[in-house]
């Protein structure tokens, strides 16, 4: 089951945890568009066509402080499949989903607009270049877990007690080269919602 359809029933059940401290749920959605880059050790080019992300993630508070509160965070980021563009012949897709946990930082800053901060660490599954040899070279995707470490930050302006819009930019740090990042770094900027308690 998806981290998404669990989290979304915990909160939906408001149960025990949801009476006892602040809770939220958030989605965003973005476009970090794509890059090119050479693949290791070749003078072939790749890139994804152009990328949607999708984030998915769970709020619990866990302490308020002076100037602010300390959040547990749940996440998980999808990055919707794209074809695999490459100087030479290609299939495949270069898609990604990572799941972390970790800590938020929020602090207000007026009556009903917050910054916050986020740190989290994890794991997903990425997809990588990988080159065919021969005389006939060409370029495919291939699937690989790897450990991820994601840092960012965001504006949260309430609507309503129990609703607000949220704008964020986060960098997801992975291995190098997957899913049509050049480096180790994707990053996204997203925009969206969350359900507060």
């Amino acid at each position: 089951m998806r981290l998404r359809c669990l989290l979304l029933l915990l909160v939906l059940s408001r149960g025990a945890l949801w009476a006892q401290q602040n809770v939220d749920f958030f989605t965003t959605a973005g476009d970090p568009g794509s890059r090119a880059f050479t693949v290791a050790g070749s003078n072939v080019t790749a890139a994804g066509s152009h990328a949607f992300v999708d984030t998915f993630g769970f709020g619990y508070q866990i302490k308020r402080l002076s100037i602010g509160s300390l959040w547990l965070e749940l996440s998980e980021i999808w990055g919707a499949p794209d074809d695999l563009q490459a100087s030479v012949p290609s299939i495949g897709k270069t898609t990604w989903q990572s799941y972390a946990a970790g800590g938020r930082y929020m602090v207000p800053v007026y009556k009903r607009l917050s910054l916050y901060a986020a740190c989290d660490v994890g794991g997903g599954l990425f997809h990588a270049i990988a080159l065919h040899p021969g005389g006939n070279p060409g370029a495919t995707t291939i699937r690989t877990y790897h450990g991820v470490f994601e840092f960012g930050g965001g504006l949260d302006v309430r609507l309503l007690r129990w609703f607000s819009l949220r704008a964020e930019l986060r960098d997801l740090v992975t291995g190098r080269q997957l899913s049509d990042a050049a480096g180790r770094q994707h990053i996204l900027p997203t925009f969206g919602i969350a359900f507060h308690n």
